[in-house]
């Protein structure tokens, strides 16, 4: 994967990301207008290219692969976990959907699996693909691509044609809504991505998606939304 020496960090990506994100999650829960709800969701689809790209990047530069593997099972976990007891609660089911954090650590397992130098082990990440597509998680196949396409392009420019043409394959053969080529608005920001990390509250970050996730969900109880 290679980056531009430009000006913006991984910490700037970060906080873009996290914040389209959070734009993204009031419309799909809080949101009851068509228009409005349009409107966040195509704000939105900036924040999990973003995303995407950290995660190949933090996938090669890591230091300990393990524990990378382990913050994202758990925070993925403690998703799921408030899901469960929504489900509990009022029946409102959101297993192992809207969860970014399961669907990155079923990417960094494809990253790891397609970078190994044994074939056979370079071939599970077709089973990785496989049952996250049986499992519906959060942006199933499209999303874990998305992953392998940055990691294998060259250049930003790569990343750009890979994203549009993930998009103009699901959008025409599997439906997708058409808002998704939103997703590729973002792609330029890439261009002045530096290498460099930048100080940053690591787990800030892991925690804010389990809580904002919460925060959102208990208005939608409270307020009946």
């Amino acid at each position: 994967m290679f980056v531009y020496n430009e000006s913006m960090n991984t910490k700037t990506l970060k906080w873009i990301a996290l914040i389209l994100m959070t734009i993204d999650h009031i419309g799909v829960h809080l949101v009851k207008s068509p228009s409005m709800y349009l409107t966040l969701k195509i704000i939105g689809r900036g924040a999990y290219p973003l995303y995407a790209f950290m995660l190949v990047n933090g996938f090669i530069h890591t230091k300990n692969m393990k524990k990378y593997f382990f913050r994202l099972f758990i925070f993925a976990a403690l998703i799921e976990l408030s899901y469960l007891i929504l489900y509990l609660y009022n029946g409102t089911n959101y297993l192992l959907r809207n969860n970014i954090m399961l669907t990155l650590f079923a990417s960094l397992l494809s990253l790891y699996l397609i970078s190994h130098q044994k074939w056979y082990i370079k071939i599970l990440t077709i089973l990785v693909l496989v049952i996250s597509y049986l499992l519906k998680i959060d942006g199933s196949i499209y999303a874990i691509l998305m992953v392998l396409f940055f990691y294998l392009s060259p250049s930003v420019w790569f990343n750009l044609l890979a994203l549009a043409v993930l998009n103009f394959v699901f959008i025409w053969f599997e439906a997708m809504p058409v808002y998704q080529w939103a997703s590729l608005y973002v792609i330029p920001l890439l261009f002045f991505y530096n290498g460099q990390y930048g100080k940053i509250n690591r787990y800030f970050h892991y925690f804010y998606y389990p809580l904002h996730i919460l925060v959102i969900l208990l208005i939608k109880v409270l307020f009946k939304l």
